[in-house]
């Protein structure tokens, strides 16, 4: 069978559909997803090749991989009540992938991970790709143990560690702006923090330039826009594409902050506003990382900084009836 192209995994996500979103513009792509999925954005497009399956079991990837070159891995757990939700779907369904593509004869894997692999440092020096990785979540102990899985296989592939990414359709972003929209600004902790960002429309012509230029070295990647930002500087680029006055900030001790967590976990699951694991990372100052190998080796120059990129989200979110 003649090779199409690419199979995207998580595409119902955040990043996924917006990268599913752009790729079918121009070429032929298929997706695997949950049939519990929302899929009404994709269902009547014709470049898009809908596959049902599941990764944490296996379900359906020896199906979807059937003629396939090359696999984008977006597919993750972000939101759990303990580590074994989220090993179970980043690290079980890694695994799982991997050894279907080795079965498949699938070779390429741009395998999209999360800066929080490395944590995060104590004073304001980026953290690049030679710096031991010390997640300080599950979730970035998961997404760690999955690149560990990737490096180990015999693919050929490029990891990408991207910071916080925001832009339309995020939900996570959308929650901490309905916040400030109301006047309302809670802070984790004391002290200034800061952060690195980047807009999903770099990170997804970042992703579509590695892919098409078959781009698979077997090398990490971090991904930002340039940036430091700081706590303020951010909430400053919020309430100026909101239009509306600075927030009253309130800052709020870790401890409450986790027992809030705690609480959300245990009685409100999918529908908790916060998570203990999110604490966890909210409670750090120094969320910063350094784009410099990207720089130097693919050449990649983002068109979004925080200012321009929160104006085009909030735009997309009024334009849609977020706002």
């Amino acid at each position: 069978m003649a090779r199409i192209g690419i199979l995207v995994t998580g595409a119902s996500g955040f990043v996924g559909k917006n990268l599913v979103l752009e790729l079918a513009k121009t070429k032929v792509t298929r997706i695997l997803v949950r049939r519990t999925s929302n899929v009404e954005a994709f269902k009547h497009n014709k470049n898009i090749e809908i596959f049902f399956g599941d990764i944490e079991n296996g379900e359906g990837l020896g199906q979807s991989l059937d003629g396939i070159e090359g696999v984008i891995h977006c597919a993750a757990r972000t939101t759990g009540r303990c580590f074994d939700d989220y090993y179970i779907s980043n690290v079980v369904g890694t695994v799982n992938l991997i050894a279907a593509m080795e079965r498949e004869s699938v070779r390429k894997l741009l395998y999209l991970s999360s800066q929080a692999v490395s944590g995060t440092t104590d004073k304001k020096k980026p953290v690049n790709e030679d710096d031991k990785p010390i997640a300080y979540s599950y979730y970035g102990r998961s997404k760690q143990l999955a690149e560990d899985l990737v490096t180990a296989s015999s693919l050929d592939y490029i990891i990408l560690r991207p910071p916080s990414v925001y832009g339309p359709h995020d939900v996570e972003m959308f929650k901490y702006i309905m916040m400030l929209n109301s006047g309302f600004c809670p802070i984790v902790g004391s002290g200034e923090k800061y952060f690195s960002f980047m807009h999903v429309s770099d990170l997804v012509r970042l992703i579509i330039k590695l892919t098409s230029n078959g781009f698979f070295n077997r090398r990490i990647y971090f991904t930002n826009d340039g940036n430091c930002y700081s706590f303020n500087e951010t909430v400053r680029a919020i309430m100026q594409a909101l239009d509306k006055r600075p927030p009253i900030k309130i800052n709020i001790p870790t401890a409450v902050c986790m027992f809030c967590g705690l609480l959300s976990d245990v009685f409100l699951n999918e529908k908790r506003v916060i998570c203990r694991d999110k604490v966890r990372e909210l409670a750090r100052d120094y969320w910063l990382c350094s784009n410099e190998r990207l720089t130097r080796e693919i050449d990649f120059k983002p068109q979004y900084n925080l200012a321009n990129g929160m104006a085009d989200t909030v735009r997309w979110y009024r334009r849609n009836g977020w706002l």
